[in-house]
């Protein structure tokens, strides 16, 4: 191998290319298997970093909703979506110092968000669902 990268440049050149690439391909494979496992995609990841930074402002608060509730808040929330999973909270964001902003329905009770690990994923089923919806996407349940 020594001897026909010496005598012929361009062999070595497709060579080097060739150990580049499979690198940068093998850390792209892995980090998207690694996204899948943890339920988000590459830009979800962008955005709960965005929430993570509200919450440390303190200016995302939650919701326990259940059925009755969530009718109330589908009207004024559009954060109060569930898919492809129901989740029992809904999320809201405020100006700073603006608590007053927080929609008012009956029998809500906004409690302010402290860690990320609050947050509902509802798009997170667990990592072997999450390859499944991979693998078949129309076999989400």
């Amino acid at each position: 191998m020594g001897l026909a990268v010496i005598d012929q440049a361009y062999i070595g050149a497709v060579f080097l290319l060739c150990i580049l690439c499979s690198i940068l391909s093998g850390t792209f494979t892995f980090y998207h298997l690694y996204l899948i496992w943890a339920g988000t995609t590459t830009n979800e990841t962008t955005k709960w970093s965005d929430w993570k930074d509200d919450i440390r402002d303190g200016i995302v608060f939650r919701a326990e909703v259940d059925e009755e509730v969530d009718i109330a808040l589908e009207e004024v929330v559009d954060e109060c979506k569930s898919w492809p999973r129901k989740s029992g909270q809904c999320l809201y964001r405020i100006e700073p110092g603006k608590t007053e902003d927080l929609p008012r329905a009956r029998g809500v009770l906004w409690q302010r968000v402290e860690s990320l690990v609050e947050v509902d994923n509802i798009y997170d089923l667990g990592g072997l669902e999450n390859f499944k919806g991979v693998i078949w996407p129309g076999k989400l349940q």
